[in-house]
Parts: structure tokens; sequence; C-alpha cells
């Protein structure tokens, strides 16, 4: 059986964010394990099949820029082509990146687009949403973003990348990281102006409409070679004045009109983005990390990861993981398929990202506050997404019980979403203790009081006293939570099967 009739009988459903592209939509199985599928509408099939054939395809994916991807045999629907790619999973999305996860994504565009230069080809899309992290390596996922090029004056995609690389990279170089977290969030993106009045200080001063209108004149003349004799000449009544404009416009030695590829990596490279936070330096300032590099564990996370290893989960989410010190020893089971590290300061996670060797470790990252995010609560998207067979939740429950005042019920529902089994959990019984002194704990809060409203969601299978201040549990979701928040895949609903 071929893979266009194993995919027909199985049924496919469309990717949720895969509806405005005329080159291809894309289809998921519900299968992790099968390729993500592109299906080429008649339109477009000779010139994808052309991005083959010319060798643009074979040098993306020699280079790592691409996942691995071919021309399947088999079909979808009335489709003329259909492409199988390497699936990547989990997908974590642009607005869960730290600041260097989207430098790099920026720089793999560039790298994609001037591959695609050589064969006479361009980006027209440029947006962070066609990157995929393959652990700490970004790939580019669009092959149908791909389209030949117009003219070597001209990038299409220039604006788009400017907008979604390097604005948002000066937002956090300014120290505006509550912005950039928003940035790409409802829209994919946010306005050239907005972003850039807010980032440049200098926008800012002139204001929106001044700023509208230089950006409107700028890409204009960006722009200005694409212009068609025809389109001149609908517009100047004289003849020689229309040829005179067309030569003009035709010249290579406009100034700053040509796309640099350097000069917009060199661009991206110069952000400085390494600030610190409360709690960004805290795998390394408590010694995690020996001088040299290495990971240096203390006692409790050795008898972690020994204990996680006893279960031998095929994939791991670390909620709260910092700089991912465990997350990264985790990786190194035999058993583990994959190991998410997530956490809400974005520091904590570059620095896990700079250290991370994209190639050998098995690690994603992601950036969010998984008791903070309103659309997250509403829609459960992003639990569904990275939902794992092991989760672990260190020392971080006191801190959402007794500074953010979350209740111990609703802080459960939202760690049993994301486990498929197993958890490991810290209770911290001394509260905000800092190893000296910590204020009073209420009456309420104790050991009984957590597992009783643990036992709801989770059957105990161990307690260990790590620390003075550190109650670890090892609970099994119970079975009316595995029913309820049974894993789906991230796609809309409607079967080409039918």
């Amino acid at each position: 059986m071929s893979r266009g009739e194993q995919t027909q009988k199985q049924g496919v459903h469309r990717a949720a964010l895969s509806s405005a592209d005329a080159a291809g939509t894309v289809y998921f199985s519900s299968n992790d394990a099968d390729p993500v599928y592109r299906a080429i509408g008649t339109k477009q099939a000779q010139h994808v099949k052309q991005l083959f054939d010319c060798g643009l395809v074979s040098v993306l994916a020699s280079k790592g820029l691409i996942p691995g991807i071919k021309i399947s045999e088999g079909c979808l629907g009335e489709y003329a082509m259909v492409l199988e790619q390497d699936r990547i999973s989990p997908v974590i999305y642009p607005y869960e990146w730290s600041p260097e996860m989207l430098r790099a994504a920026a720089l793999c565009v560039l790298d994609v687009n001037e591959a695609a230069n050589a064969f006479g080809y361009e980006l027209k899309d440029a947006h962070p949403y066609n990157i995929v992290f393959d652990c700490g390596k970004p790939v580019f996922v669009d092959i149908g973003s791909l389209q030949q090029r117009r003219s070597t004056e001209v990038w299409a995609a220039e604006e788009e990348f400017v907008d979604c690389y390097c604005r948002p990279l000066a937002l956090i170089q300014r120290g505006l990281i509550d912005l950039y977290r928003r940035v790409f969030f409802l829209r994919g993106k946010m306005e050239s102006v907005d972003l850039a009045v807010t980032a440049c200080r200098i926008y800012g001063l002139l204001g929106v409409r001044v700023t509208r209108w230089i950006f409107k004149l700028f890409w204009r003349y960006k722009r200005s070679s694409l212009l068609s004799r025809e389109r001149i000449e609908r517009h100047v009544k004289y003849t020689r004045l229309a040829e005179t404009i067309v030569k003009a416009f035709a010249s290579k030695h406009w100034p700053f009109r040509c796309p640099n590829i350097g000069l917009l990596r060199k661009r991206i490279r110069s952000y400085r983005l390494m600030t610190h936070s409360m709690w960004s330096d805290y795998h390394q300032t408590s010694g995690f990390y020996d001088t040299s590099g290495e990971l240096r564990l203390p006692l409790r996370m050795q008898w972690i990861v020994q204990t996680v290893e006893s279960f031998a989960p095929a994939s791991i989410l670390e909620l709260a993981g910092n700089q991912g010190v465990l997350s990264r020893a985790l990786a190194q089971l035999s058993s583990t398929r994959r190991v998410i590290c997530a956490d809400y300061d974005l520091h904590a996670v570059d620095q896990l990202f700079l250290r991370v060797n994209a190639e050998d470790e098995k690690i994603h990252m992601a950036c969010f506050n998984f008791m903070g995010d309103v659309c997250e609560s509403l829609t459960g998207e992003r639990a569904r997404r990275l939902r794992s067979e092991m989760l672990i939740v260190l020392a971080v429950t006191h801190h959402l019980l007794l500074t953010q005042n979350h209740s111990l019920q609703s802080v459960l529902e939202v760690l049993a979403a994301h486990t498929s089994k197993f958890i490991i959990i810290e209770f911290m019984p001394l509260g905000l203790w800092d190893g000296e002194n910590a204020p009073p704990v209420p009456d309420w809060y104790n050991e009984a009081w957590f597992l009783q409203i643990f036992e709801k969601f989770f059957i105990v299978l161990n307690r260990v006293q790590l620390e003075p201040n550190r109650i670890a549990f090892v609970g099994e979701l119970q079975n009316a939570y595995k029913e309820s928040t049974h894993f789906m895949n991230t796609c809309a609903s409607g079967s080409l099967s039918e």
C-alpha cells in the first residue's frame, strides 16, 4: 500500500494555522511518528517540482536549514502533489521563544534566503511561524514560501523580516520584556509603525503619523526597481520623461536600496540581549555548573534523575525549569525521546539555549507562565501540545500559593493537564524560607492539606523528604483525569478521508 493510500485510510487533519498559503495546505495525522503532509494544488505543483529538480531543496536539507522532505508517491483528495516532511514535535510557537531563540530563527531565515538566491529564488514570507525548533536548532518548514526572484535589487520579504526580528529584538535590548512577550501572540506580529515607535526613541519622538509616512516612502523607494515601464507611462504623459524615469529606477547605484543579507545578519547579531533577572542565574549561582560548564547536580536532583529513570518515560516536561540543569541530565536517559524545559524567565531560558548542544541534546525550550496565561486557561491548547508522560515541578508551588494567591486546586488542575502518566512535585513545608528565615505560613498550609487535595488528581506512589524545606511526592495520574485530558494533536478537525 502506498503512503498516500495509507494516509487516506487513516485520515489526516488540516493544521490550524495552515489557512493562507497559496502554495499548499499542511496536514497532520494523529500519529507523531508520521510525517507532515503538505498538499500542493495544480497551479503550484510545477513550481514546487522545479524546487526539487534545480537542487535547491537538496542544498537546504544538506545544510540542515529545512527538515527532510520528499515528493510522496500517494495523493490527498484532489491535490496535484503531496510532500512528506519530517515531523518535529512538539512545536514551540514564536510567542514561547526566548530572545536568543528569536535571534537564531532570524539567522536561519537569512541563511535560507541566501541559499535560495544562488538558485534564482527568494523567500516571500519571513515571519517566525515558518520556523520550528528541532530541540535547539531552528529549521525553516514552509517550502511554499520560496518563489522565483523578480529582481536582485529587491527582497520581497525584507520589510517583514525587519518587523518580525529586528524590532522585537530591539524591544529586548531596551528592556521592554513584557511587550516582547506579546509581539507574536494575537496576529502573529505587530504593525511595523507601532513597533518602531515603541522600540526606537527617534521614531517615538517623531510620532506615529510621521513615522508611518517615512516608512511608506522608504519601502516604496526600496521596491522602486520593480516598477514596470507600463505603470510609469500610465502616470507620466511625456515619453522621454517616462524613459528617463525608467532608466533612473533601473540603476543599481541608488544607496541603501539593494537588500544586503550580510548587513542584516550583522544587525541581528549586534543586539545585546543578555540581561539579568531575579532568578535568571539561579542554577549558576547555586553551583549546578562547575567552572568548565559541566553539570554538577545536587543530591536532591540526583535522586529525581534516578526516580525518573525507574519509570522510563519516553517524554518529560519540566515546568519552572530555570536554566535547565535537571532537564539536561534527564535528556541523557536512554529511554527518553524528548525533554521539554519551560520557564517564565526569558533570560534563564536564554542561558539554557546558549548552553545546549543542538546536535546532541534532545531538549526543547519554551517560555511561558503556566498559571498566568488567560488564553491557555480558556483553551488548554498548550497543555495538549506539550503533554508528556512525566511532569516535574520543583520549588514553585509555594510561590503560586503564598505569593500569587492561586488555589492549590487550580494549580493541580493545570498540572494534571500537562501529564499523561506521572508527576514529581515538591511541597515546601516552611513556605518562603530562604535557608535562614521565612515569614510565618498560614495555619492551613501544611502537608496534610496539600496531600488531601493532591490525591484528588494523583495516586501517591512515594514521598521523600529531600531537604528541610523540600518534600517530594511522586504521583500517578488518576484514571478519571487520564480520560478527561486525553492527548489530541494540535490541529483542526475535518478529515480528508471522508
